[in-house]
């Protein structure tokens, strides 16, 4: 929340969605947030029971009243110029769904360890087809082509995958995708994460490619 605060960019509003985690503060945390930026919208959201990660996003989308979605994780954060780089590449793309960037690694403690997680240009759509590396808190979307592509699917196979899976939905639409080098994301890696769980990532991997099994099939045909 102190990176979106110190945006350059200030046209923004924040929807943050609590879906029913343990009582830990987030509520009060946010409504500090809102007291100290009180020209912008910033609206709590909790859910009744767990729904998992993509139903979370899908609810913080549709109480959004913005053009552009930035998806932004909990342990993650984002470079001062990070909003304004992505809507002034997608302003100047009129046919562009999605603005991504690179992810630079930090400890548990918030150090730069001077790790890059994805190059610096993608094959797209290619490469998604094998290897998901665009992170959520790296992408700025347009919200119509994210509702025209019914945002994430809340299939509980697909949860931590959700975010590649919408991806290779809107490639399939057809829908640009463009490399912002100017916006700066944090990726905060810890053992906590869902990440770090080797099995549980071989499973989504699995359900996703099943579900993309035709695309997948065609690509690979035509290598």
């Amino acid at each position: 929340l102190e990176s979106v605060g110190k945006q350059r960019y200030d046209r923004w509003e924040v929807i943050a969605v609590d879906d029913c985690g343990p009582e830990d503060g987030t509520q009060a945390i946010v409504e500090s947030f809102a007291k100290s930026h009180p020209d912008h919208r910033v609206e709590f959201i909790r859910h009744e029971k767990n729904k998992g990660v993509s139903a979370a996003r899908n609810t913080a989308i549709h109480a959004a009243e913005g053009k552009y979605l930035a998806f932004l994780d909990p342990d993650d954060f984002w470079g001062s110029s990070y909003l304004w780089s992505h809507v002034k590449n997608l302003e100047s793309h009129d046919n562009t769904a999605v603005s991504y960037t690179s992810a630079r690694l930090v400890d548990q403690e918030g150090v730069i360890t001077g790790e890059i997680f994805g190059p610096d240009i993608i094959d797209l759509p290619e490469s998604l087809y094998f290897q998901c590396l665009i992170i959520p808190s790296a992408v700025m979307a347009k919200r119509e082509n994210v509702i025209l592509c019914d945002g994430f699917d809340e299939t509980p196979e697909l949860q931590h995958a959700e975010d590649w899976d919408l991806w290779l939905r809107m490639i399939e639409k057809e829908m640009g995708f463009c490399y912002t080098s100017s916006a700066i994301c944090f990726w905060r890696q810890h053992q906590g994460a869902s990440t770090f769980d080797p099995a549980a990532r071989r499973a989504r991997e699995m359900a996703l490619r099943k579900k993309h099994s035709v695309l997948l099939a065609h690509y690979n045909r035509n290598l």
